[in-house]
């Protein structure tokens, strides 16, 4: 596979493209010699939106691919196109153009950022949940609540907990949701992305044991040490249809913490000018459009706020961003499906 490029066509509305152009790159697309980074970008003096594009492409593309386009060829090509309106004979028409330009060549995580969803108000309770620490017990003993914390107003409803249902909009991950959360005082100190497959759309073992098959995970802790963990549904030995959990561990997952070497690579970045591993001011601009109307609306509710044990996961509260009634926050490693 070639290395990811923007490819641009200067006169995306003609005949060349429709004819020639724009069918060769779907038949690119569909030999997979694509870069997943590569784009696309027309040039024009048509007043048209990306989407406006897409569509005229779809429609060309209908017209010139022998039996029709197939859909998973399509969709990520037309994922691929951006439009520019301007006339390249006037300054403003390259001004146009460097700032399209501009945009393509964005960080992946900047263009995953601008695909999120954005919440608007009247979806913030669905989407996300604000909760505050009261007192609790861990394994050092009673911890007080955050209202009994030295120089906390006893009326405070500064939040100490938030839980996030993101969708991001885009043809790889549509309808999928992300759900996020991160507080204080919980019971542990984990950073971990948890992935759950989705059961299949038939129950094949409806005379079994096995009515409900628990669901399989891909599990990637990121501290307290590094680790890769696979969980998979098995069918145990013997005549009767019963399952088993198999975990299938990367070799690090055993590393103590003291093997964890992150800040020593994070060092020599630094040194080397390597900006990988850092945020960027339009990385952290676009993080802040995704929170910000839910922390608006939050600044405003400040009569009453959840609160969870001390100690614990968090408020029970949490659960009802779920989609279903099956699914449930995974808590680590080890935690019981």
């Amino acid at each position: 596979m070639l290395d990811s490029c923007t490819i641009v066509i200067f006169g995306a509305t003609g005949n060349l493209a429709g004819l020639k152009l724009l069918p060769a790159l779907y038949y690119l697309e569909a030999a997979g010699h694509l870069h997943p980074q590569t784009r696309i970008l027309g040039c024009g003096r048509r007043p048209w939106s990306d989407a406006q594009w897409r569509d005229v492409v779809q429609g060309m593309l209908a017209a010139r691919i022998k039996g029709g386009p197939q859909a998973a060829v399509l969709e990520p090509l037309l994922a691929r196109l951006h439009f520019a309106e301007g006339d390249l004979e006037t300054p403003a028409g390259y001004a146009e153009l460097a700032r399209r330009l501009r945009d393509e060549a964005q960080f992946p995580k900047v263009k995953v950022l601008r695909s999120i969803r954005p919440i608007p108000r009247s979806a913030v309770h669905a989407q996300a949940l604000r909760a505050q620490y009261a007192p609790g017990q861990d394994s050092q003993g009673k911890v007080p609540g955050y209202l009994e914390e030295p120089g906390i107003a006893a009326n405070s409803t500064t939040e100490t907990y938030a839980a996030l249902k993101l969708y991001i909009d885009n043809w790889r991950w549509r309808n999928v949701p992300f759900y996020l959360r991160t507080g204080k005082r919980l019971t542990g100190t984990n950073s971990m992305i948890a992935i759950r497959f989705k059961h299949p759309p038939q129950q094949l073992f409806q005379p079994t044991p096995i009515t409900r098959l628990k669901p399989n995970w891909i599990l990637l802790n990121l501290q307290p040490h590094e680790c890769m963990r696979l969980e998979l549904q098995v069918k145990q030995p013997g005549l009767e249809m019963r399952t088993r959990t198999e975990r299938l561990d990367a070799s690090s997952c055993t590393l103590s913490p003291e093997h964890n070497e992150a800040y020593e690579a994070l060092i020599l970045d630094v040194i080397a000018g390597d900006h990988t591993h850092f945020l960027r001011a339009d990385e952290v601009n676009w993080a802040w459009q995704v929170v910000d109307p839910v922390l608006q609306l939050w600044a405003t509710e400040r009569d009453y706020i959840p609160t969870y044990a001390a100690g614990s996961w968090g408020p029970a509260e949490a659960s009802r961003l779920f989609d279903r009634e099956d699914q449930d926050w995974r808590n680590g490693l080890d935690d019981a499906d």
